[in-house]
């Protein structure tokens, strides 16, 4: 049980960091975007 707990809440660690990862490079692509468009 404990086991399972440990394993939900390290996926879900993992899960939180790949969305802020993915949200920080769209943020920076989106910038060089504008920046190079411009």
């Amino acid at each position: 049980m404990v086991d399972m707990a440990v394993e939900i809440k390290t996926s879900l660690s993992n899960a939180v960091w790949l969305n802020l990862a993915s949200s920080i490079f769209a943020g920076v692509a989106f910038a060089a975007f504008f920046y190079f468009a411009d």
